[in-house]
């Protein structure tokens, strides 16, 4: 997803569900070599929850990191935020992808994402395959009917988190349509 959406911190609230509630052993692989302190801030969570960080510097380092990662339940990948209108990094992102071959590609986006800018991440973004979307930062906006023009841009594609705040391994839940209806019809009070 875009920059500043809060990927890094959902990866590590997912990484703590499934660590934590789920008894999954979990790594975290991070290919975000680009914003500063990204790489830190990946390894503090993964050193407060007990999982091991790799990072992926270039694509020779997927190779032995998918070996050295073999034995794991589940590998949570974060990769760098780029703006949706560049094609060069989402073909590099894509790269990435085809070579790690997951089994789910998520994307995030903020709920206080403008609906054009929303229209237009979805879009640019399709060539990455995703088929799942986390919404982020529910907690600074009271507008939640980004929610459906999501779902419907994203042509079939489901909602699979709701994240709303800072706080490791919280502020972070499935996606269900009681919530969203809720949200959206202002009967919900905690977001």
């Amino acid at each position: 997803g875009p920059t500043g959406v809060g990927k890094t911190t959902t990866i590590a609230k997912l990484a703590a569900h499934f660590s934590l509630y789920k008894n999954k052993r979990v790594a975290m692989i991070t290919a975000d070599t680009f914003r500063v302190g990204a790489i830190e801030q990946l390894r503090l969570y993964g050193d407060l929850l007990e999982i091991p960080v790799f990072v992926v510097y270039s694509p020779e380092d997927i190779k032995n990191i998918l070996a050295d990662t073999n034995d794991y339940d589940i590998l949570l990948v974060d990769t760098m935020g780029f703006s949706p209108n560049n094609r060069m990094q989402i073909k590099k992102i894509k790269g990435l992808l085809d070579f790690i071959n997951p089994n789910e590609i998520h994307i995030v986006v903020s709920a206080a994402t403008k609906n054009q800018d929303l229209v237009d991440i979805l879009n640019n973004y399709k060539e990455l395959q995703y088929k799942k979307i986390i919404i982020t930062k529910l907690d600074e906006t009271k507008c939640y009917g980004m929610l459906l023009n999501a779902i419907g841009v994203s042509n079939g594609c489901k909602l699979s988190y709701l994240t709303m705040g800072q706080n490791v391994p919280d502020d972070i839940e499935i996606a269900s349509a009681d919530k969203i209806a809720g949200m959206i019809l202002g009967e919900s009070e905690d977001v």
